[in-house]
């Protein structure tokens, strides 16, 4: 990359000194007709002074060409409008990929702030809970601390919540990854209950409830997983 910086870097300077010796060359020729123009000597001598003027000018002109080129070569204006190309390009690939990485950030963003509230919406609601009715891998049911029966259900990658026994279901979350979301469930010693749905008894030794909850979106995705204690559970 520094590599690639130098040489436009010195083809730039390349360039700003050819055009510094095209506007000194132009100067010369500017000057030379001044000079002619602007002779006192009368029209009869004047012609063997501007020849005299002239030969002397041509062969300073001359001297200074073969220091200095003219001008630029259709070569270099190729090559010139060449390097301008690249550097355009390159400068559009790194916007190009700034919009990217902003585009990341705020898709990152909105799916972790989903996960967090939906979490935290069905903790505060599960943890005052009394009685378990459904604990399955991908829904459970229960009361919560004034009686009403909620239903948490992972389908069709969504998160729904229904209040009520025939009430509308209640989207909480999008994107949700079915393979790797679940619900866990553990008894007052912490050993997993792994027949799901638990039955009556795995109900009543139920005291801890895990949600494992895993969003993707696109190339994005979130996971996180948290642990409620029962704490209103009969014993």
């Amino acid at each position: 990359m520094n590599q690639q910086k130098n040489k436009i870097l010195n083809f730039l300077n390349f360039l700003t000194l050819r055009i510094q010796n095209s506007k000194f060359n132009i100067f010369n020729l500017r000057s030379f007709n001044e000079v002619d123009q602007n002779s006192p000597f009368p029209n009869s001598s004047k012609s063997s002074i501007s020849s005299n003027s002239l030969s002397s000018c041509n062969s300073k002109f001359k001297i200074q060409n073969s220091t200095f080129p003219k001008g630029f070569t259709l070569m270099e204006i190729v090559v010139a409008i060449a390097a301008i190309s690249i550097i355009l390009v390159m400068i559009s690939g790194i916007m190009a990929r700034t919009g990217q990485i902003y585009e990341f950030m705020i898709q990152r963003k909105d799916i972790s702030k989903q996960s967090r509230q939906a979490q935290d919406h069905f903790f505060q609601e599960v943890k005052l809970t009394d009685s378990l009715g459904v604990a399955d891998s991908h829904i459970i049911t229960f009361r919560d601390g004034n009686g009403y029966l909620l239903t948490y259900q992972m389908i069709d990658n969504f998160l729904k919540r229904t209040k009520g026994s025939s009430g509308s279901p209640q989207i909480l979350i999008t994107y949700v990854d079915m393979v790797n979301s679940q619900y866990k469930y553990y008894d007052s010693d912490h050993i997993e209950l792994t027949s799901l749905p638990l039955n009556s008894t795995e109900l009543a030794d139920t005291r801890y409830v895990e949600f494992i909850l895993k969003l993707q979106k696109a190339d994005q995705f979130v996971n996180s997983r948290r642990m409620i204690y029962l704490e209103n559970f009969r014993w």
